[in-house]
């Protein structure tokens, strides 16, 4: 089990290498190989890219690059510890005032501690945007990577990413899980660059990011957070691959019977499908995929006897889908 979990975080976070760079994208990442990794402040960083690069999406990608590839996640919050700070205050003006210089200095920690929590990557980023003149926003909501997630509403904000106007649009980014993610099966933070998660289509990055401001889903048809809650675990593969699940396939599956059934709107030609347990070391092939009357696909797949939680499907031995297995 221990070794399924680490290939599903692997997968999750990191089969960016199925995902081409656009070859400008190269040239900024060749560069951004020789910057140091220590610079005074962020306005130093700032400086060096505006002088290297002039296009805005080059200085946004660079800066991308350098704290995702430079700032630790703080997993011990040696540099994110929670203080108490008095303010004392003339006006309304005035306390905002103070609030952001507070805030402001405390961003300068994380730049040089070089540790930081998924707000201080959003942040440092929107900073980083601001001094080269180019509109970003931190966004706040909730991130859904764990089956435990599923039909299982998030009482408080558990991430922060970013949107930055690019190209006449908004383009989603996600730094913290671009720079490494965290091994379920130590709880320890692995540092480890990837690159899925720079300027996601927003129909895509909905599947995993709720933003709590409804405008940041970027979608004609926003969705609930109570449908957010309810789908399956997404991964990259599975978008890469082009699956499709049928839109009233829950996250959560009740097992009846012998078998689990799977609903697809469309599944991959000639691309066969795997799935495991929790607890299991090995996957095993779906040996029936069946067409409905609404000519939609169904994978069955045989129960299994004693207790589980977790059913996770694949493709080409990656992870496409996780879902959670109701008691029973």
């Amino acid at each position: 089990m221990k070794y399924i979990a680490n290939i599903l975080l692997i997968f999750f976070l990191l089969s960016a290498t199925s995902c081409l760079v656009a070859q400008d994208d190269n040239w900024v990442d060749t560069v951004m190989a020789t910057y140091p990794s220590d610079f005074k402040n962020i306005e130093g960083l700032v400086e060096r890219i505006d002088y290297d690069f002039k296009l805005p999406k080059d200085k946004v990608r660079a800066l991308y690059l350098w704290l995702a590839s430079n700032i630790k996640y703080d997993e011990y919050h040696e540099a994110t510890k929670p203080v108490s700070e008095w303010i004392l205050f003339t006006s309304e003006y005035d306390k905002e005032r103070k609030k952001k210089a507070l805030f402001r200095a405390r961003l300068d920690d994380y730049f040089t501690q070089k540790k930081a929590l998924c707000r201080g990557y959003s942040s440092l980023f929107e900073l980083g945007c601001e001094l080269m003149g180019i509109k970003a926003r931190s966004v706040n909501g909730y991130s859904k990577v764990r089956v435990n997630d599923i039909a299982k509403s998030v009482w408080y904000k558990n991430h922060a990413w970013n949107a930055v106007w690019l190209n006449a649009k908004w383009n989603f980014i996600d730094i913290t899980w671009s720079a490494g993610y965290v091994d379920t099966s130590s709880g320890r933070w692995i540092p480890y660059f990837n690159d899925y998660y720079y300027e996601v289509p927003a129909e895509i990055f909905i599947r995993s990011h709720y933003p709590v401001d409804p405008f940041w889903q970027l979608l004609q048809r926003p969705i609930s957070e109570v449908q957010f809650f309810a789908e399956p675990i997404y991964y990259p593969a599975y978008f890469e691959q082009n699956y499709s699940l049928e839109q009233s396939q829950n996250g959560k599956i009740m097992i009846t019977g012998n078998t689990i059934r799977l609903e697809f709107n469309s599944l991959p030609e000639n691309t066969p499908l795997y799935y495991s347990f929790d607890g299991q070391t090995s996957i095993l092939p779906v040996k029936r995929i069946l067409k409905n009357k609404a000519n939609n696909y169904e994978v069955v797949i045989p129960a299994r006897k004693g207790k589980y939680k977790q059913l996770t499907l694949y493709t080409e031995f990656m992870p496409i889908l996780d879902f959670k297995i109701a008691a029973h």
